[in-house]
């Protein structure tokens, strides 16, 4: 029988990688990753003004989705960073276009956490609401998988939260093969 292996991220970790995410000043957000020192900055980066955004008193729903549909792009390809650069810093493009790109693996990761914010949303209507707590535990799951970094497909992602669903420890079940799916289970 094999022996399962794990990666496990422990609070300690948690609040190390997240510390200072952002600062909100209101009229702006200003975010600790740099979009142009390369993908994973990008994607970091936008992790961090979703974060930015959930933590608002008043959200704001059309910007959190857009912000949404750009990370789902991103996990597919490379191409939604590659866009970016075209319409930031089109004379450049070559200068940064491969810096730290990010694996396939994580883009997998990516896609399956963001894809359950995504249809968070989806189920939104004037009778139902989103629990914005609980996408915040999954965007910051992802923000420290993307951070670390992953070599290997998860099978499982274990989300321990508190009862503020703030991110106490995430568990990453390894394969050696791409999983159809990833089962991600938040648990208090």
């Amino acid at each position: 029988m094999d022996k399962k292996k794990f990666i496990q991220i422990t609070s300690g970790e948690i609040a190390s990688i997240t510390h200072e995410m952002f600062f909100d000043y209101t009229d702006e957000i200003i975010r600790k990753s740099n979009p142009l020192h390369g993908e994973r900055s990008f994607v970091l980066c936008i992790l961090e003004q979703i974060a930015a955004l959930l933590k608002r008193d008043s959200k704001d729903d059309k910007m959190i989705i857009t912000h949404i549909q750009t990370l789902l792009r991103a996990s597919l390809s490379h191409k939604e960073y590659h866009d970016f650069l075209n319409f930031m810093v089109p004379t450049k493009i070559a200068q940064y276009k491969d810096l730290d790109p990010i694996s396939d693996i994580e883009r997998y990761v990516l896609h399956e956490l963001i894809q359950s914010n995504y249809h968070e949303y989806l189920l939104k209507s004037d009778f139902v609401s989103c629990c914005y707590t609980a996408m915040n535990a999954f965007l910051t799951t992802a923000y420290c998988i993307i951070s670390k970094g992953l070599t290997q497909y998860a099978s499982n992602i274990d989300i321990t939260v508190d009862i503020y669903d703030t991110v106490i420890e995430i568990t990453l079940t390894l394969v050696e093969t791409k999983p159809d799916v990833i089962l991600t289970c938040c648990a208090r």
